[in-house]
């Protein structure tokens, strides 16, 4: 698999991939591990995809220009369900607090205004800020994270070896331990 860009929303990410499939490549996306802050790459099998795919992404000069791609595309707004998480599939105690004024936000994607106060608001992130991106897993079809159908977070070993860039589940090369990486279906 190559990565053809790295985001900090999954949100961002997912959007990506669903411009990129909308433009023929085979796009999914995955988390990167042992990072303190979260990061998705977007990744995509080929090098050629991977040329057409950066070339694509490049036609955006921020990731605010490829939503309003994904979500403009009018003549079919599968794209846009496709990039934006259903929040409605989640609980309402996950709605988190509007940063201006503190009442529970709509879980609806597409707000992006506090209904009380107005206050800019970005509902899938501050989701992800309150109770971590895992939540918002549910809220994707799983085709759109490819043959693995989830994202994975991966902790190290018991041992404390970095498993990194191993397979979902194996033998730590440390010490010899099982191990199986848990995806985001599964915290």
């Amino acid at each position: 698999m190559h990565v053809v860009a790295t985001f900090d929303s999954p949100v961002r990410a997912m959007q990506a991939v669903a411009y990129l499939r909308g433009v023929g490549l085979r796009a999914r996306a995955t988390t990167v591990s042992g990072s303190i802050v979260l990061a998705v790459h977007v990744l995509v099998p080929t090098s050629r995809e991977a040329d057409k795919a950066k070339a694509e992404l490049n036609k955006f000069a921020s990731p605010a220009d490829l939503a309003a791609a994904v979500l403009g595309k009018t003549e079919d707004d599968q794209w846009e369900r496709q990039a934006l998480p259903d929040l409605s599939k989640l609980p309402g105690y996950l709605a988190p607090p509007c940063p201006g004024c503190g009442r529970p936000l709509p879980l609806d994607s597409r707000v992006t205004a506090c209904p009380k106060c107005a206050a800019p608001v970005d509902v899938p992130a501050l989701i992800v800020k309150y109770h971590g991106p895992e939540k918002l897993a549910q809220c994707y079809d799983p085709a759109l994270f490819g043959s693995d159908a989830q994202l994975t977070f991966e902790e190290p070993c018991t041992c404390g070896y970095d498993l990194h860039g191993l397979p979902r589940q194996g033998v730590c090369p440390e010490c010899g331990a099982n191990y199986t990486k848990r995806g985001v279906d599964e915290w």
